[in-house]
């Protein structure tokens, strides 16, 4: 963790009008932390204050906290110093800066399956799509090729062989048209379409878009998974700009 060693950092410290939890040993209690672009220092006057009032205290579980900063921080300073590097304002800062550039945005993993031309891609059974066909001309009393493949979020070429299957065993019929084509067509059920519909209810009631097959949801799952995506505060800020910009903001909402 890197260390702010300047007067500026203790007076931005200080002019915070809340700190956010993460940035005390306790709620409220021993602010020694600060943000900047995302990247969390340990302010190092600040640091060394709340030492002092800890000892007045004799708070023994904040002298442990805060004594761990010290000991890393005593680390840090030998170390730059023996490589001719500090400069008496910020320690540990390689570190963290190239970590922070080095961070991408948030991004959830986008995936969509391949869009069905067919029935046979949708990988539903045949029947299945017959009689949600069924159900949904039902619930219409007459509706055309396009207006049916919209309501089952279908493409029309997937349900125009079935439409021709159905008018073939005269359980659909054309009753008009509304346009050029056969997407236009406007169908309605025969008497033999309205019993073949009663034994499509009996099976279910369903008469929507169109269901995935369980195979296909869970690979979308597994393509959209969020288990390898890391949450930072530098890559909210990216994300979000300046809906994000203020500490007394975040801890409205709570500690991140």
């Amino acid at each position: 963790m890197p260390y702010l060693m300047d007067q500026a950092a203790l007076d931005e410290l200080n002019a915070a009008s809340s700190h956010l939890d993460d940035c005390c040993v306790r709620l409220g209690e021993y602010p020694h932390h600060l943000y900047r672009d995302g990247v969390k220092y340990v302010v190092v006057r600040a640091l060394y204050t709340c030492l002092n009032e800890a000892k007045a205290r004799e708070d023994t579980s904040a002298l442990t906290h805060l004594h761990m900063h010290e000991t890393d921080l005593r680390r840090l300073v030998a170390d730059e110093q023996s490589r001719g590097t500090f400069n008496g304002r910020i320690v540990g800062r390689s570190t963290a800066i190239m970590t922070a550039e080095q961070e991408q945005p948030v991004t959830v993993p986008r995936w969509s399956p391949s869009l069905p031309t067919t029935w046979t891609e949708t990988n539903l059974n045949r029947s299945f799509l017959i009689d949600m066909l069924l159900r949904a001309l039902y619930n219409r009393s007459r509706a055309t090729g396009q207006e049916l493949s919209t309501h089952l979020g279908v493409f029309y070429a997937v349900i125009s062989p079935l439409l021709d299957e159905l008018r073939a065993v005269e359980q659909l019929d054309i009753a008009g048209q509304r346009g050029f084509g056969d997407i236009n067509y406007e169908y309605v059920l025969t008497p033999r379409g309205v019993q073949a519909v009663n034994d499509a209810l009996q099976k279910t009631s369903y008469a929507g878009v169109c269901p995935v097959p369980l195979a296909d949801y869970v690979a979308a799952c597994k393509h959209q998974t969020i288990k390898q995506v890391v949450v930072t505060r530098l890559n909210i800020r990216r994300a979000f700009g300046d809906l994000i910009i203020s500490e007394p903001v975040l801890n409205e909402v709570g500690p991140p």
